[in-house]
């Protein structure tokens, strides 16, 4: 996405926002925590508050564990129109990094990175990190969102802000985020014959040599992309979301959200009973478009 860069704020903060924007979710997120934690600050696991959290953020990031999970693009739409129940569910790895742009509520979502956490009670959740970046009419604003919070105890993490309005916004992308990282992770336990998933692995050597150029190292990464004939079916879908956000729809037609159908009733076989499966967003009918606004509600 071409962007410009707001200059009546904030310039020099806006140029840096610029540049870090046009890097892929993953190095812009690294880069974004190497400018805001000193190197003091990242030898001092100690720190307390919101740097503490941040350390910890930076460190995962970091981490040879991690797994890169890189979506076709194809699918974004798919998943950010398709509801899902909020609970836990076991991650096929404990620490992963959505390395996807997800847009709302006129900001970018650079990436979402999903680790396993214990509770103080001993209960498993998710810690949920992102970094929400303001575009408004095709302009970094300069404004960004940083969060960490946890899948199911989402509030206890939340930020307390003096502006209202910043703090709603706040508010909605964390429960945005927490959405988006469900869909993402049923989709990818529950892959059927519609999605090719690939893995690529870099040995300490080539990452090594990323090192000694200046690069950051790769870890593991995970391709996930549609294939046969859910491809037309993601095509047809996303031509559709173009014109529902582009308004040129002259038809009535509605999007049918995507959700999760579960099999739960005795008249399924022992098999079947227990599993769910994936039912895709898709448009419904011909004719002018129907639309609504639409908020995630948790």
């Amino acid at each position: 996405m071409d962007v410009k860069i707001k200059m009546d704020e904030d310039p020099v903060l806006a140029k840096f926002m610029h540049r870090l924007y046009q890097l892929p979710p993953y190095h812009f997120t690294i880069a974004y925590y190497e400018h805001t934690l000193t190197d003091e600050i990242l030898d001092t696991v100690e720190e307390r508050g919101v740097r503490e959290s941040q350390v910890r953020t930076f460190k995962r990031l970091r981490s040879p564990q991690l797994r890169l999970v890189d979506l076709d693009m194809r699918l974004v739409g798919m998943i950010e129109n398709t509801d899902n129940s909020i609970f836990y569910r076991p991650l096929f790895h404990p620490n992963i990094f959505i390395n996807n742009e997800f847009m709302y509520l006129e900001h970018i979502i650079k990436g979402i990175m999903i680790t396993e956490y214990e509770t103080h009670a001993d209960t498993k959740d998710w810690m949920v990190s992102f970094v929400a970046v303001g575009l408004r009419d095709g302009i970094l604003t300069g404004l960004d969102y940083t969060g960490s919070i946890k899948l199911i105890e989402s509030d206890i993490e939340h930020k307390t802000m003096k502006d209202g309005a910043k703090q709603s916004t706040y508010n909605k992308i964390c429960k945005r985020v927490r959405v988006l990282a469900v869909n993402i992770i049923d989709m990818v336990e529950n892959e059927n014959d519609y999605l090719g998933i690939q893995t690529v692995s870099r040995s300490p050597e080539q990452n090594a040599k990323r090192v000694k150029r200046g690069q950051i190292p790769i870890p593991t990464t995970v391709k996930i992309r549609p294939i046969g004939g859910f491809i037309s079916q993601v095509e047809s879908f996303n031509a559709h979301l173009d014109d529902h956000r582009n308004n040129r729809a002259y038809s009535h037609k509605f999007m049918v959200r995507g959700h999760w159908r579960h099999f739960r009733s005795e008249r399924y076989s022992d098999k079947k009973r227990g599993t769910k499966t994936w039912v895709f967003p898709f448009y419904k009918g011909t004719g002018l478009m129907v639309t609504k606004d639409y908020e995630v509600r948790i």
